[in-house]
């Protein structure tokens, strides 16, 4: 199965619910699923590995672990340039089992 930019152009709120669909299909998908996108907020949490691509070509590749913690210049350049903190998404992606119906409060992140 392929996503080609599923989030492209949504709000945040929508941003979360096709990453939410595309997790829970995950789970339930006995297949590859494959998602292109630029959306680098996105890709760490709905990902189990991600590659890299610049000019077309590869130049990292990892689960978001391994890429947040690696030393790919470009990797990090692309994670600081998002404006996201990638230490607290991958501890969010670890401690975020339980998923929220939208009309309840937010709870507290789970990184604190």
């Amino acid at each position: 199965m392929v996503f080609e930019k599923p989030t492209n152009g949504l709000d945040p709120l929508w941003n979360r619910i096709v990453d939410e669909t595309i997790g829970e299909t995950r789970t339930g998908f006995a297949g590859t699923i494959v998602v292109v996108s630029h959306d680098i907020t996105s890709a760490p949490k709905i990902a189990e590995l991600i590659f890299l691509l610049q000019k077309g070509r590869p130049f990292g590749e990892g689960s978001p672990t391994e890429l947040v913690r690696s030393r790919i210049r470009l990797a990090h350049q692309l994670l600081d340039s998002s404006a996201i903190a990638a230490e607290e998404l991958l501890r969010a992606r670890k401690c975020g089992g339980r998923k929220r119906h939208l009309d309840e409060a937010p709870d507290e992140p789970p990184w604190e």
